[in-house]
């Protein structure tokens, strides 16, 4: 007879054990693969790898009472590739795009951000964000493009020399647009984006908001209207409308933060430090990154940072009772319980696994090697290889432009390893000299690398 299932949470409900009798769960997780388990339900397109997350602590991020930015942008950029797999930072962010609606050139990006009150999200963060996100396209992928905002009367008004061509503090973020998904009105900006990009900074909040400020909570300042503004309206805003269906990525900014209330300064979170530093390190402040494209996993990662600085495996109870409702399958938006995630951590710049440990995982096992020659004339060759679990999977082959415009696409067949390219286009015509992109993807996994015509 078949054995039905339980998980370890509802075991502990039916056995009578209370929650707070549950020591607090180590951040360090068992290394699994990322692949897709019968716990995701329907998704949305933004949600490249469901259950992926990243955890990234460096103990050098704060120090001399400074946010270090060149450590920081360290950290935003190893965290990217380690969520994508990829070897360079600008294929690494194009990556995060659905392949169904690539980057390109004319494509806008906003990015929600926490300017309000005493702790706000650190312009280091973003900007570390919006300079990874102009290294795409060959660096072609224009500031202009990009709008930092948070509504509801509060401005965003970093140094704009910081942020060059971005948009901020404008009539693009003002609260105007009516979403009727959400039933709110929500910034003009994220209407006018083909992708959204959160970065919360982790605090306590309002008990009506779940009581921590993470990802779902930090889009309070995406509505004007109050009734949007409680854990009903933060679950329904988010995950019926655009906010579901554009998000790519959260990035949480636990650099510092504060257990002192929406309104309260900056704190220290010495039992969380503790527990990651080195030994020889006296670090207190949090210094971490957290970066997922599943809200859920992102938010459940952030939670976890309070839950280990207060001994306190039941904190932000009303947090987790709003993670549990966006992913169930009414909304699903991630995974829908934590035994189906996986994530890596990066300690002071030592990732979790090897490199090419984790490259084999996160690409579920297709390997993707560099063209021969590169830089191609008229022909090139590509060898790769699809696991033998994967071959009876659609897999397709596809080079872009840095203006993402599909230049040739075939369908990969069982049993083939490489590919040659004549240098032609899907007309027929001889493509001019460049950088071009080509890409493997199959049962939702894809690897990007980059090759060079040159004539």
């Amino acid at each position: 007879m078949k054995r039905k299932s339980i998980s370890r949470r509802s075991f502990l409900k039916k056995a009578g054990v209370s929650m707070a009798a549950v020591p607090v769960i180590p951040l360090i997780h068992p290394v699994q693969s990322f692949a897709k388990t019968d716990r995701i339900v329907a998704l949305p397109p933004g949600n490249k790898w469901p259950g992926r997350g990243i955890l990234d602590f460096n103990e050098d991020a704060f120090s001399s009472g400074l946010i270090q930015i060149v450590k920081v942008k360290e950290m935003v950029d190893e965290s990217i590739k380690k969520l994508t797999g990829q070897d360079s930072v600008a294929l690494a962010w194009e990556s995060i795009f659905p392949d169904s609606n690539p980057i390109t050139i004319d494509k806008k990006i906003a990015i929600k951000v926490n300017v309000t009150f005493t702790t706000k999200t650190h312009w280091q963060v973003v900007k570390a964000v919006t300079d990874g996100l102009m290294s795409m396209l060959g660096g072609t992928y224009p500031g202009a493009n990009i709008s930092l905002f948070d509504v509801g009367g509060w401005g965003v008004t970093w140094s704009r020399a910081l942020f060059p061509g971005v948009i901020q503090n404008d009539s693009s973020t003002d609260a105007g647009h009516y979403d009727s998904a959400a039933g709110c009105n929500m910034a003009n900006c994220m209407y006018d984006a083909a992708y959204l990009i959160n970065i919360p900074v982790i605090k306590t909040h309002w008990a009506s908001v779940g009581g921590i400020t993470l990802g779902f909570k930090n889009h309070v300042g995406s509505f004007s209207d109050v009734s949007c503004k409680d854990v009903n309206g933060l679950v329904n805003g988010r995950c019926a409308g655009v906010i579901k269906q554009k998000t790519v990525l959260t990035v949480i900014d636990a650099i510092k933060g504060t257990k002192g209330g929406y309104n309260g300064s900056e704190t220290t979170f010495p039992t969380y430090a503790a527990h990651m530093r080195s030994p020889a390190s006296t670090q207190v402040d949090p210094c971490t990154i957290i970066m997922s494209t599943d809200m859920v996993v992102a938010d459940y990662l952030g939670r976890k940072v309070f839950r280990v600085e207060l001994n306190n495996p039941q904190y932000g109870s009303g947090q987790y009772d709003l993670i549990q409702a966006a992913a169930n399958t009414q909304y699903g938006i991630g995974a829908e319980d934590d035994p189906a995630w996986d994530y890596r951590e990066i300690i002071n710049g030592v990732p979790s696994v090897s490199t090419e440990q984790e490259k084999f995982q996160l690409h579920g096992g297709i390997e993707l090697m560099q063209n021969t020659p590169n830089p191609m004339s008229y022909n090139t060759s590509i060898r790769y290889s699809i696991p033998e679990n994967l071959r009876s999977r659609p897999a397709y082959f596809t080079i872009y432009d840095l203006q993402g415009r599909i230049i040739k696409k075939e369908r990969l067949y069982s049993g083939a390893s490489h590919i040659a390219w004549d240098g032609l286009d899907m007309s027929g015509n001889m493509v001019h000299s460049g950088v071009y992109l080509y890409r493997i993807s199959v049962n939702g996994a894809s690897i990007v690398k980059k090759l060079i015509v040159r004539r």
